[in-house]
């Protein structure tokens, strides 16, 4: 069978896998696996991003139209959730939409909000207004901002938690009009995910909080403090984008939805949660699992965090000691508590003193570090392999190499295997 699969931010891969060694694809039905005819649902292609971005707004689930809820002057914010793929053709149609309103509803400033990995002058910006809109007042009246947590003047305090601890949030957001999140869909519980208020807080709070969260520290009571704040702020309205399994000429969306809380956070997850969910109760207990990454940020943290993610969630699908293989753009820096198992090397003498260091991306390295403790791990493309196999990681050059580890193993095949919400 030939493979194709897409991972990092747009490179692809295409290999021939004997489809008898194929136990599992997640997103392509076992029988179909024979064949190759992949299940790619509904899946939205680029070229109708725009429609349904404002279809979407026009009819909410569980809200009015956002035409209905503005008024003329109206101080507009979209907070940006960190990576979020496709994030320049999202912005570009409610960009477009919002100024295209009638007069009785047009705003008098939109401002996007991005954190600092997703600035404008980050790599993969290309959002270009003078493009997108026509009028010189329209370009005058869009502004962006990149949050600053660490200062003062970027930040107003919203109020108190039940520990009487500060709530503090973006200025933009504590005095806009009207706000309305833009964000995607992860499994929850993954690190730095808080439902559809990731794209609010603890992102655009002060550093003080945006440490506390890291932490991940009786995670209920966060999650409810993150939607307290959505609360006080008074936003009603999200946006969410549901991701598509990666496949060359697919759309990258199953689902661009606008709604009210319930409707996104509740029923918009159910349908992310049922596209995305896999049961590996059946213990395949493959030989090998190959697994994608990929990303749409320019955050080095969050994309560690992915492929830490996809190798915890691989892990669920092979026998002890089998290999699990991930395909993603691997790029410095290394996460610290990385760089203190690579100087230590012994497993209970490494996780102490990561706890010891309690960086925020302690939970994750320790998950992959008793990982590689317990199967083989291999990284393609390569990168540094002299790090690589000084951590047990198994550097892979070239497609040739790669093709020589799966040969002749029963494997499942995992795109995007960050996303995948294991049951």
């Amino acid at each position: 069978m030939k493979v194709q699969l897409s991972y990092g931010k747009d490179s692809e891969i295409e290999w021939d896998i004997p489809s008898e060694n194929i136990l599992y694809f997640h997103g392509v039905y076992l029988d179909d696996a024979k064949t190759g005819d992949a299940k790619t649902g509904n899946a939205i292609a680029d070229d109708e991003i725009k429609a349904r971005i404002c279809a979407a707004l026009d009819a909410p689930q569980g809200y009015p139209p956002l035409r209905e809820c503005l008024i003329q002057g109206d101080s507009v914010v979209l907070p940006v959730a960190p990576g979020l793929p496709m994030r320049d053709a999202i912005l570009e149609a409610i960009l477009e939409y919002l100024w295209a309103l009638d007069e009785p509803h047009r705003p008098g400033r939109v401002a996007i909000l991005l954190s600092a990995h997703d600035s404008p002058n980050a790599p993969f910006f290309s959002l270009e207004l003078e493009k997108i809109l026509p009028e010189e007042w329209m370009r005058e009246r869009t502004t962006f901002i990149v949050h600053d947590p660490e200062k003062k003047e970027h930040l107003a305090l919203l109020g108190l938690n039940e520990a009487n601890e500060s709530l503090v949030v973006s200025r933009e957001l504590f005095e806009a009009d009207f706000v309305l999140p833009i964000g995607f869909y992860l499994p929850r519980g993954a690190k730095g995910y808080w439902g559809v208020h990731t794209s609010i807080y603890p992102l655009f709070s002060d550093l003080e909080t945006r440490n506390r969260f890291n932490l991940e520290e009786e995670r209920d009571e966060l999650e409810a403090e993150a939607a307290e704040v959505t609360r006080q702020l008074g936003v009603a309205l999200f946006f969410q984008a549901s991701l598509a399994p990666r496949k060359k000429g697919a759309g990258r969306f199953q689902n661009l939805a606008a709604g009210a809380f319930h409707e996104m956070d509740a029923a918009g997850y159910a349908e992310y949660s049922e596209l995305w969910g896999a049961r590996p109760a059946a213990r395949l207990e493959a030989g090998c699992a190959i697994a994608t990454v990929s990303h749409g940020g320019d955050d080095p943290d969050e994309r560690w965090r992915n492929i830490f993610r996809a190798v915890k969630n691989a892990a669920n699908f092979v026998s002890d000691g089998g290999l699990i293989v991930v395909l993603a753009d691997f790029q410095p820096p290394i996460p610290p508590s990385l760089e203190i198992y690579r100087q230590i090397r012994e497993l209970n003498p490494s996780l102490k003193a990561i706890r010891k260091r309690n960086l925020p991306d302690a939970p994750y390295v320790m998950d992959f570090i008793r990982i590689l403790n317990e199967y083989r791990v291999a990284f393609f493309p390569s990168f540094d392999g002299d790090f690589l196999e000084e951590i047990d990681v198994m550097p892979l050059q070239n497609l040739a190499e790669l093709s020589r580890v799966v040969e002749n193993r029963e494997c499942v095949i995992l795109p995007d295997a960050h996303q995948i919400i294991v049951r």
